[in-house]
């Protein structure tokens, strides 16, 4: 008959352990995945806010937006390019952006013409001069 608390831990010593040991693995991977999400961060939004300075500047204008270069992030930011580019590639895999063409980086996952022929096409709403808008019947 187990009196003490301390004679259950003693005789239960591998199943606290194991189970410690679990406990503390899972802390370390949600902690590196918050780590993760912190320093690619930074780079999604550098370009995010650099995409809103844009619209903000030219509020009527529907621009289509150059992409960025790694160069210029790796030079904003102050990292590696081989850094900025793995933060790119799983931001990527998120689907918050995309490679337009080698070493050039969009944000969301559509290209500028994409977004704008889907703006624009005679799919569902009839596109801008097409349609059965006048004529009802």
């Amino acid at each position: 008959m187990v009196k003490h608390v301390w004679q259950w831990i003693a005789t239960h010593k591998g199943f606290m352990s194991f189970a410690t040991i679990g406990t503390l693995a899972s802390a370390c991977l949600k902690a590196w995945t918050m780590y993760r999400a912190w320093y690619d961060g930074k780079v999604l939004a550098l370009m995010t806010e650099a995409t809103r300075n844009t619209k903000l500047e030219h509020p009527t204008m529907n621009i289509a937006l150059l992409p960025f270069k790694i160069s210029e992030v790796v030079n904003e930011l102050k990292r590696t390019e081989t850094n900025v580019y793995k933060s790119l590639r799983r931001l990527e895999a998120a689907g918050k952006v995309h490679e337009v063409k080698h070493g050039e980086w969009c944000l969301g996952n559509q290209t500028q013409r994409e977004i704008l022929n889907e703006q624009w096409s005679d799919r569902g709403r009839g596109g801008r001069f097409g349609g059965n808008r006048f004529n009802k019947s």
